[in-house]
């Protein structure tokens, strides 16, 4: 049963992998403008002058945010595409629980964001000579805090198999979580109740325990003590089991009213 799993996760994410290879140009396009972007914000939040703590603290939000952007495309908005192709009824016609085509989805999300981490990575060291700042702690935040995103990528997902039309819903969330994960601003100058917002959303929390692992060399056992790390683990755990939910709620209601065919 779980080899049957894995071989549906990672045939999903090939494909995905083999798309995303197909139509790479458009990939390229998305990598420079989201560089071009980022260099962009940078200048003008620096006011002309770049910092390097100021930036090393910013790209890490930014960096959360593209993780976020294209697990939600992902796992959420190309249902639509599906859907309007009218392919969507053939996930739900397998013996495999459509949830493991999205953690394959989510997969190939991964990868591809990765490169273009990676090409961001050298875009800052050609152009700003700072990389981006790694370590070991810091990757096991990075993971944890994407655990949640996929929940709430599957929140959207299911969603889009209840309403069909949510690009609207999803590109606020895109952007509530851009304002409100410390990329733009840290979260310690925020009034208290957007900063009790901000932390029940996902990547707040795990962008903030980013920074410290790799901006200030804090480690897993200091943050478990101080209870930061068990509420990041509780938000993503929380987002996961409520995502899951709700995919399943859309999927059935779909399926009940004989929706998955049409868009």
């Amino acid at each position: 049963m779980i080899f049957t799993g894995l071989h549906v996760v990672l045939a999903e994410a090939r494909k995905c992998l083999r798309i995303a290879w197909y139509y790479k140009f458009d990939m390229v396009m998305q990598v420079v403008t989201l560089s071009f972007i980022f260099l962009l914000l940078v200048f003008f939040l620096g006011k002309g002058s770049v910092n390097s703590a100021d930036l090393s603290t910013a790209v890490l939000g930014y960096l959360v945010w593209l993780y976020a952007i294209n697990m939600i495309n992902a796992v959420g908005i190309e249902l639509i595409g599906e859907a309007q192709a009218g392919t969507l009824e053939q996930m739900y016609m397998s013996v495999s629980p459509p949830e493991l085509a999205m953690v394959g989805r989510a997969v190939a999300a991964l990868v591809t964001t990765t490169i273009m981490v990676g090409i961001l990575d050298i875009a800052l060291v050609l152009f700003l000579h700072t990389p981006i700042p790694v370590s070991w702690t810091g990757l096991a935040m990075l993971l944890i805090t994407l655990a949640g995103l996929f929940g709430f990528a599957l929140i959207i997902g299911g969603a889009t198999l209840r309403f069909k039309h949510v690009g609207g819903l999803a590109n606020l969330m895109i952007n509530v979580i851009f304002f409100t994960n410390g990329t733009l601003l840290s979260i310690d100058h925020f009034p208290g109740w957007l900063t009790a917002i901000a932390n029940s959303l996902p990547t707040t929390q795990g962008v903030t325990l980013l920074r410290e692992a790799v901006l200030h060399g804090r480690s897993l056992p200091t943050m478990w003590g101080d209870g930061s790390l068990p509420r990041l683990l509780g938000n993503s755990a929380v987002y996961l089991v409520i995502g899951w939910l709700v995919f399943e709620a859309g999927a059935r209601g779909a399926r009940r009213r004989g929706s998955l065919g049409q868009y």
